[in-house]
């Protein structure tokens, strides 16, 4: 990652991304996905370039299976790219069969997935459906029939299956109402897609336009391994929400930290390359809006269909969320437009609560400021396109 060149690829650089003119190489983009909520979010960074040019020497793969290669950021960037460096014709057909061929390979998912701890599945909604719209989010085919709740609930326990070590029963059964919760969340997080993603504030349609869901599963010890490599003086908010995680040595009549077990991390994300949760509740361009305003924009969207009662279990809006994710000790973070926010359950599991009526205790309906944690203010980030919403859950250990 020292190649000052790929610097923008770094989701956490906020300097304006401007990439090599001369093409990109798929490998390149290996070691900005390694670390954990960085997959989608290097995505993103292409989705914002638009129309990329695949270098030369990243040939493009001859079969679907190693097409796929092992990030979900690869295949955004083959389905974005409109040429390779030479521009020939040649080389515009030959990127046209590998997108066709990639998204045809979907059909056969998970298989393709199933020796790698990722698992992805995309829509390209600018190509033909009957390949541009995988089967398993478009049963019929056509891009108006959604998969239906009972459907997520089967694509949850396939996901887990793909990119856990142990049986995804088992982890099911270990929490009480966590598939319920991972169902709920997925499918109400990829509907947002669907119904605000693929077309402009001026309701035309996005091309390419791109969106996916994206699951990966990492081990406590690969986190630590890689937090050693990258030697970060700072850790990120997701980082330091999996750290709190860590088997840590107690000195004797010192409390525990309020934690629970877990043996890793399961990372579940949606993203899309619509106009941004804050440009679509806005219903204008963001550039000159300032960010805070854009914030708010952005929990507007989150707010939506909640009850403006003071109980629980109407509607599905951010409080639901944050009760889910309380109950799960889960995390989510938010990257759309200027903004880049999150919020975790693990280790300050009881920061910003309210008390209702009835006594309960529930999470403020807030999301804090990646760059300046538990700050509700926001930090201007690099402006990207669309959003990506991640949610990262302990797994085992119990």
């Amino acid at each position: 990652m020292n190649d000052s060149g790929l610097k923008w690829l770094d989701p956490d650089d906020i300097t304006t991304i401007v990439p090599d003119a001369a093409g990109i190489s798929l490998s390149a983009l290996e070691p900005f996905t390694s670390r954990l909520f960085s997959d989608s979010l290097v995505a993103q960074r292409l989705i914002t370039v638009g129309e990329l040019k695949i270098s030369e020497e990243s040939a493009l793969p001859g079969s679907p299976s190693t097409g796929w290669g092992h990030s979900v950021a690869s295949i955004v960037a083959v389905l974005l790219s409109g040429s390779l460096a030479n521009n020939t014709p040649q080389e515009r057909r030959t990127i046209r069969r590998s997108q066709e061929q990639l998204l045809r390979a979907q059909d056969a998912w998970p298989d393709l997935a199933s020796t790698s701890d990722r698992a992805f599945l995309v829509c390209a909604d600018h190509l033909p459906s009957e390949y541009g719209l995988p089967r398993q989010l478009y049963p019929s085919e056509g891009p108006d029939v959604l998969l239906s709740q009972s459907g997520f609930a089967q694509l949850v326990d396939r996901l887990i299956d793909v990119v856990s070590p142990v049986p995804s029963s088992v982890w099911m059964s270990a929490r009480v109402g966590l598939r319920e919760a991972l169902v709920t969340i997925l499918a109400e997080t990829f509907k947002n897609t669907h119904d605000h993603a693929r077309r402009d504030i001026d309701n035309s349609d996005i091309a390419p336009s791109v969106r996916g869901i994206f699951a990966r599963y990492c081990s406590l010890q690969q986190i630590q391994k890689l937090l050693v490599a990258e030697r970060r003086g700072t850790l990120t908010p997701a980082q330091d929400f999996a750290s709190g995680f860590f088997p840590r040595k107690v000195p004797e009549g010192v409390r525990p930290p309020n934690a629970p077990k877990a043996d890793g991390i399961l990372e579940l994300s949606v993203f899309d390359s619509g106009p941004g949760m804050a440009a679509n509740w806005l219903g204008r361009s963001v550039n000159g809006v300032p960010v805070n305003e854009q914030l708010d924009a952005v929990l507007s969207c989150f707010a939506k269909g909640q009850s403006s009662t003071d109980t629980l279990g109407r509607g599905y809006g951010l409080a639901k969320v944050l009760l889910r994710l309380r109950e799960l000790r889960g995390f989510i973070g938010v990257r759309t437009n200027q903004i880049h926010i999150y919020r975790q359950f693990g280790s300050r599991i009881e920061l910003a609560h309210r008390e209702l009526s009835d006594g309960t205790r529930v999470p403020k309906e807030i999301l804090f400021d990646w760059n300046r944690p538990f700050t509700q203010s926001a930090t201007q980030q690099t402006a990207v396109k669309g959003t990506v919403v991640t949610f990262l859950l302990p797994m085992g250990g119990e």
